[in-house]
């Protein structure tokens, strides 16, 4: 499969299209280019453990698996009436996915090996929410709400697991040593187990412990971001005790700082990444998803998260309308939420691979 890449010059509006090669990398040449999901799926949001992909249901929540060197995967956690999967991210110290609710108004803490709901943390509010995408660092579990100015927070303090050493490493376990502190409470509970503790948190089967209910807050955003009429806040990564996250109606990118919620505009030079949606932080790039455009921008940033430039954006024919996308091994893999063809049981759906930038 041909892929291709939009090349944008420093005098910004100037492209061409180039073709790249299909290859992921050296020895990777019998990886597939496309990964089918079970019809009906509607997916949103993709994560990886460097291993595996997971990909969550819009339609009831359900988490489904798969090896992207075969393609072969299979449901790793059934669907549930009332139950929705929005953005998904893999948590390697606790060995889990923290899965946004959306409209639920719920981030769940699901175990990456047998998919169990361990805990559920609520975040009631007076008006509409939808929780949309969220990355989880050592510190603590953020979800962007599209609707409200202001970020939904699982703190993670000591005890809380442990892993590896910060840095801006892939984008999704970056984390400073700040702890967060606002109003509003949320429940926590196992979801499928009679057994649950009510007090003091749960414990995964690694012997890490989640937070309790009371643990839940919200961190509203002060500073430079603005909300519109429309979806605001869409995909988030966290680097160098920082948080990135992409503004879907006007696009435009925002730090945030984690301790204060005060947020910063990052310069693009007057570019704009309308339909902004799930990121993907790999150094000193991040990968937009532009949903309805059918392309992948790739920014590249400066050291303090103040400054970015356009480099390329890429497509790829077999692209209908990706939501997110996770990195592994030199590949980009993005799910289609296909949001312009009425779902149905029998709607295909599929991950599209596409080669990692190389500048």
């Amino acid at each position: 499969m041909k892929r291709f890449r939009v090349c944008v010059g420093a005098a910004a509006l100037l492209t061409a299209l180039v073709p790249l090669p299909a290859s992921a990398g050296s020895g990777d040449h019998d990886i597939p280019d496309r990964i089918e999901l079970p019809n009906g799926w509607q997916p949103e949001g993709i994560t990886t453990d460097g291993e595996f992909l997971y990909a969550g249901s819009l339609a009831d929540g359900a988490i489904w698996r798969a090896n992207p060197r075969t393609g072969a995967g299979d449901v790793l956690a059934s669907g549930k009436t009332g139950r929705v999967a929005v953005g998904v991210d893999y948590d390697r110290r606790r060995d889990l996915l923290w899965v946004a609710g959306g409209p639920t108004s719920e981030i769940r803490a699901q175990d990456a090996d047998t998919g169990k709901v361990l805990a559920t943390y609520s975040f009631p509010s007076s008006t509409a929410r939808f929780l949309n995408d969220l990355v989880v660092t050592r510190r603590g579990v953020y979800a962007t709400d599209s609707l409200n100015q202001e970020l939904a927070v699982v703190p993670l303090k000591h005890g809380h697991g442990h892993g590896p050493c910060d840095g801006r490493g892939d984008g999704r376990d970056d984390a400073s040593h700040d702890e967060v502190g606002h109003e509003d409470d949320g429940r926590c509970d196992d979801g499928d187990d009679a057994n649950e503790r009510r007090t003091g948190g749960w414990s995964t089967h690694h012997g890490n412990r989640l937070p309790p209910a009371s643990a839940a807050r919200t961190l509203p955003l002060t500073g430079d971001l603005m909300y519109e009429t429309g979806f605001n806040l869409n995909g988030i990564v966290a680097s160098d005790g920082k948080l990135l996250a992409v503004q879907s109606n006007p696009g435009k990118l925002f730090s945030i700082n984690r301790k204060t919620g005060n947020t910063t505009e990052v310069d693009l030079g007057g570019e704009l990444l309308t339909n902004g949606d799930g990121l993907e932080l790999d150094g000193d790039i991040v990968y937009v998803v532009r949903n309805f455009d059918n392309l992948i921008a790739v920014v590249e940033l400066d050291d303090d998260l103040t400054r970015g430039q356009l480099k390329a954006q890429l497509t790829d024919v077999d692209l209908d309308i990706p939501t997110t996308v996770a990195l592994l091994r030199h590949s980009l893999y993005a799910v289609n939420a296909r949001f312009e063809v009425a779902p149905t049981p029998d709607t295909a759906y599929w991950v599209t691979r596409l080669d990692e930038f190389d500048d």
